[in-house]
């Protein structure tokens, strides 16, 4: 089963075992969100860039964190506020971020009925929690650093990018844009060395995409057409 770290809008996790299987032993996702591909690979030499400093302040605490610091985070119950916690701000935002696809303060009607379950692991309750202490056990090793994409040095590995979906209806859902030029992001994606997996939403053109999965459940219960280009060694496979 394949570890996560918190929900995250865009995030591919019901999607990465579709996606080509990295070929290095070092992985970089240079725009990391809840960093779904490394999740999938924890034991890799896997590097993490993000330019949201809550993205980035959430993976360091759980990095640095042990099992029993994560069971002793407090649950919410059904319409309480994230807000109302007497805990680090680390933690108001991951446990916000577990209780919908875009972040919220209050678990979602979704999250209420699975966290009554008790049994259920998609939002913040017992069972996540449970689920969430084990997996900080397999990401000690991991960096994160707070930076755009177009700083990370170039040297071979699997690159992983999964950035902001360029649709314009869809910019304003992120928390952080950075306002991407795409046409600059693809020249960048070709001058990789090694593996580069770049991802996007059917409609996308700035690269040669082609169809992942058609009409596919989201982690926010939606259907979305995922598309993807693969590269290797600056050549579209």
């Amino acid at each position: 089963m394949n570890i996560k770290l918190f929900k995250y809008f865009g995030s591919k996790a019901v999607f990465i075992k579709h996606y080509p299987k990295p070929l290095y032993p070092r992985v970089v996702e240079p725009f990391a969100g809840s960093a779904s591909y490394s999740c999938a690979y924890p034991d890799k030499e896997v590097v993490l860039y993000d330019v949201d400093i809550e993205v980035i302040s959430i993976i360091n605490f759980l990095i640095q964190s042990a099992p029993q610091d994560i069971l002793g985070l407090p649950l919410l119950s059904a319409g309480q506020n994230v807000n109302s916690l007497n805990v680090n701000p680390e933690v108001k935002r991951l446990i916000s971020r577990w209780c919908g696809a875009v972040p919220t303060n209050k678990l979602t009607t979704w999250g209420v009925r699975e966290m009554l379950s008790g049994t259920k692991t998609s939002y913040w309750g017992a069972a996540c929690r449970q689920r969430l202490s084990g997996t900080v056990t397999q990401i000690k090793h991991w960096q994160v650093h707070l930076g755009p994409y177009n700083c990370i040095p170039n040297e071979e590995a699997t690159w992983f990018v999964d950035p902001p979906y360029s649709s314009a209806k869809l910019a304003n859902i992120y928390q952080v844009s950075n306002r991407i030029n795409y046409k600059m992001l693809a020249a960048w994606c070709l001058s990789r060395k090694g593996q580069v997996i770049i991802c996007e939403k059917e409609g996308a053109s700035w690269l040669p995409f082609k169809v992942l999965l058609h009409n596919q459940r989201t982690t926010s219960h939606n259907t979305s057409t995922e598309v993807y280009c693969h590269i290797q060694d600056g050549r579209i496979i």
